[in-house]
């Protein structure tokens, strides 16, 4: 039996040394089996090398099929152009993407600006203007930069009335009043710049130092010239706000019992209207006028007053601790606070009314508020909401948010280190959407 095996054997390695039908090497591949199995059962312990050559059974190479030309092929035989299908990724919650919503991804690109982040921007008409120490610059709403001029202002302060642009240098002395690109006039204060600030006529008041007093009020009109000037010997001066019937509002800073607030307003023919009483325990750092009454930003509180003095009314902050201040241009202001750790924004109106407070996930880095929309970011993400905080719309950023700005109910313009993007807004998936489709 054992030669018998053998001689099979050696008769199927010759076979194997050449080129046989694909039906022969499948026989032979059977009848490997079969000796294999004949000698594991009589105990027969074959050579290494016999062994190993019963064991090798691959299996036989299929015949060639003959298989049409591909459309490549025949576009290279042919000579004719190779297109690419363009694939677009399906949105969270629905099965593609709408026309709109595609047209709104291929617009959100970031737009390179270097240095962004030391960039002051603020809303202007339909866009965003921007200054820092060398670029003046317009973006669209859509964040396409539409004309950059060369400035040199050192740490510029930017602020928008109307159709008026202010750019002055904090700490040193350069004031400039524009009109959308154009230059209206460039002016310096005798003394370095605090604070300053504009009117919706283009009338700028500015808040600066001066030797042997504790600060001055100056005011230009938009041609430049000089039409008011106060010197402070009493108390320090904190902000100074010009209305468009040129009224000025200056807070003072009193230490007579503890730290206090004076308000105290003139016409710019120098005519005194009116001086407060201290508002005990209260600075107004911030004041502005909205028409022709007076809103007052303090630690603990907000006031609005008349020009005469006269307290419209006030809200008060409590425990809170305020954060970070926007103003809208009809006067509204969104407040961000710290409430024991929680970020919290409270929008007041013009008249006083307070929205219900807008809870937020994480301490915001930037707010903003326009018309009945305030934005904030949420980490990397973009939140829009209305005032009392009943919509809410989302989208995921490319980078940390630094400033934030509302173009539309449902897009913002952010602010990044070295780039601006404008984002268009979604709302989010309702949890069941989200759980049905996990499933």
């Amino acid at each position: 039996m054992v030669i018998l095996c053998l001689f099979f054997v050696s008769v199927f390695a010759l076979i194997e040394s050449g080129d046989t039908p694909v039906f022969v090497t499948a026989y032979k591949n059977n009848f490997k089996r079969n000796i294999s199995g004949i000698c594991a059962f009589l105990n027969i312990n074959l050579p290494i090398e016999t062994q190993l050559y019963l064991d090798d059974v691959s299996e036989p190479e299929p015949k060639p099929q003959m298989t049409p030309a591909s459309e490549e092929d025949k576009n290279e035989e042919l000579k004719y152009p190779d297109y690419e299908e363009e694939t677009v990724s399906s949105k969270e919650g629905t099965d593609e993407l709408t026309v709109k919503e595609e047209k709104d991804a291929q617009k959100d690109v970031p737009t390179a600006f270097s240095n962004a982040a030391n960039t002051q921007f603020e809303a202007y008409q339909n866009g965003i203007i921007c200054a820092n120490e060398t670029v003046y610059a317009r973006f669209s709403n859509d964040a396409k930069l539409l004309w950059s001029n060369k400035i040199q202002m050192q740490e510029p302060i930017l602020k928008v009335k109307g159709d008026y642009i202010l750019i002055s240098e904090e700490g040193a002395k350069k004031i400039s009043l524009y009109k959308g690109k154009k230059l209206i006039f460039t002016q310096e204060t005798e003394g370095d710049i605090l604070t300053a600030d504009l009117s919706d006529k283009g009338d700028v008041v500015a808040v600066t130092q001066k030797e042997y007093y504790k600060g001055q009020v100056v005011v230009f009109n938009k041609s430049g010239k000089k039409i008011f000037v106060w010197d402070s010997g009493s108390y320090s001066i904190l902000d100074a706000a010009i209305s468009k019937g040129r009224k000025v509002a200056i807070s003072l800073l009193s230490t007579d019992e503890g730290a206090s607030s004076i308000i105290q307003v003139f016409s710019v023919n120098g005519k005194n209207i009116c001086k407060t009483g201290a508002f005990l325990d209260t600075v107004f750092f911030d004041v502005h006028f909205n028409g022709e009454t007076l809103s007052m930003l303090s630690e603990n509180k907000c006031v609005s007053m008349s020009a005469k003095g006269k307290v419209k009314w006030e809200y008060d902050f409590g425990e809170r601790r305020i954060k970070m201040c926007r103003t809208s241009e009809n006067g509204s202001r969104a407040i961000l606070f710290d409430n024991d750790g929680t970020g919290e924004i409270v929008v007041l109106s013009a008249n006083g009314k307070a929205y219900d407070a807008i809870k937020t996930e994480n301490m915001p880095d930037t707010i903003n508020i326009k018309s009945k929309y305030v934005a904030y970011n949420n980490g990397r993400n973009a939140v829009l909401t209305t005032r009392n905080g009943k919509k809410v719309l989302y989208a995921e950023c490319s980078g940390d948010i630094k400033q934030i700005y509302i173009t539309g109910s449902d897009k913002v313009f952010c602010v990044y280190s070295a780039s601006v993007q404008k984002k268009t807004l979604k709302k989010l998936p309702k949890v069941a959407d989200v759980q049905e489709e996990d499933k």
